[in-house]
């Protein structure tokens, strides 16, 4: 089995993206990672909007973080599989491995990975166990 898959949206999928692409703007950015990176307010609205895409895609069992990516990051993997949903981009951001990441596709990641800059993105994956 390959350590990443890239799948494409269908219609649906992208107009229920262009709906979050359009809110992004309102939505106010919060914290800061260590890289700089930072995540987005989860907003009612935000809510709504990243909900029904992930049902969409069949992934809104799992948790989610909407983020502004400008610097690369490594990502590590903590729990099952992951996804990684480009909303906007204005470089040409690329998980390595996993190739190149654009609008209306997201990609699923079960190894470690790492994310050049820059986007716009949500990160969805089970949330870890509280201990």
């Amino acid at each position: 089995m390959s350590s990443t898959k890239t799948h494409e949206m269908h219609a649906q999928g992208r107009k229920l993206l262009k709906e979050i692409v359009e809110e992004l703007p309102r939505t106010k950015l919060r914290d800061q990672d260590t890289y700089g990176n930072q995540e987005y307010e989860r907003t009612a609205i935000l809510e709504r909007k990243v909900m029904l895409l992930l049902a969409h895609l069949e992934l809104a069992h799992l948790g989610y973080t909407v983020w502004q990516i400008s610097k690369p990051i490594p990502i590590r993997k903590t729990t099952g599989p992951e996804f990684l949903i480009p909303i906007r981009t204005s470089e040409s951001p690329s998980l390595k491995p996993g190739g190149p990441q654009h609008p209306g596709s997201y990609t699923c990641y079960t190894v470690n990975t790492y994310l050049t800059a820059e986007l716009d993105c949500i990160f969805v994956g089970e949330l870890p166990k509280r201990e």
